[in-house]
């Protein structure tokens, strides 16, 4: 079966804070990642089209890291807790250096 994604995702396991507009925040959890967008599941149900801030926190060369970034929820689908899929404006550093 051919590959059909348009850039390769990296399975991560990973903990992040969807951070709402009142500063009131959610823990999900980060299964992937690539150019394209991050694979998360929440508790929460969230809304395509949504504009939200995730907080993304992940180990560096054995160092603990966190990054912010903003995107807009793509798909969501119920998959025991909610599944979403959030295709944010990741920041170079997270991707190695390269352009986001």
């Amino acid at each position: 079966m051919a590959e059909k994604r348009k850039f390769i995702r990296v399975s991560i396991k990973s903990v992040a804070e969807i951070i709402y507009p009142n500063e009131e925040f959610a823990q999900a959890y980060v299964g992937g990642i690539s150019r394209g967008g991050l694979e998360m599941y929440t508790q929460a149900e969230m809304i395509s089209g949504g504009i939200h801030t995730v907080r993304l926190h992940f180990l560096f060369q054995g160092e603990e890291k966190m990054e912010t970034v903003r995107g807009k929820i793509k798909w969501s689908a119920s998959f025991k807790n909610a599944f979403i899929k959030i295709n944010p404006w990741i920041p170079p550093s997270l991707l190695g250096g390269g352009k986001g």
